[in-house]
């Protein structure tokens, strides 16, 4: 019945179009042929419930218009979740720079791990931030400052050799 009620609103529509389109015609020779064209054009909206391969090609079942919403709202869903674990993993890495800034430290690489929880909230599970060795023995400072100031307990330092610039 729906489907009957969206066709006899289509065809009142085409029937209105086609009328305004004829009053504003322009009275030359090629009238003929625009009113030709209207009344094809309203004879396809009459026949279009009756030719069924005419009209599956531009109509989905309800069934596939709603999966079809699903899927594009799912993948909607998986892209700000995402973007928003990035932004997150990246406010977070910005807070350590600037602390180990205060203390006279500069991070050669930090590596935030985030997981998504069942609750689709994010939690980090592992700080990792890379330092020159001349850090290595301030290395209970720098874990004390950052669970402090952060409460980043799950934290690992990985010291390196600073490299040398050859000339």
């Amino acid at each position: 019945m729906e489907a009957l009620r969206q066709w006899g609103f289509a065809l009142c529509c085409a029937a209105v179009v086609c009328s305004i389109a004829q009053m504003m015609a322009p009275k030359t020779s090629a009238s003929t042929l625009f009113k030709l064209t209207l009344s094809v054009f309203f004879l396809c909206c009459i026949c279009s419930p009756v030719l069924p391969e005419f009209n599956s090609e531009f109509y989905l079942s309800r069934d596939e218009s709603q999966e079809k919403a699903n899927q594009i709202a799912q993948q909607l869903t998986e892209n700000v979740q995402a973007d928003f674990e990035r932004q997150a993993s990246d406010q977070v890495e910005d807070l350590i720079a600037q602390e180990l800034k205060k203390i006279g430290v500069i991070p050669n690489k930090i590596t935030i791990i985030v997981n998504r929880l069942e609750d689709e909230s994010i939690s980090i599970s592992r700080v990792e931030i890379q330092l020159d060795s001349q850090y290595s023995d301030r290395s209970a400072e720098i874990q004390k400052i950052l669970d402090q100031k952060l409460g980043l307990q799950e934290l690992q330092l990985a010291f390196s050799q600073a490299e040398s610039t050859g000339g």
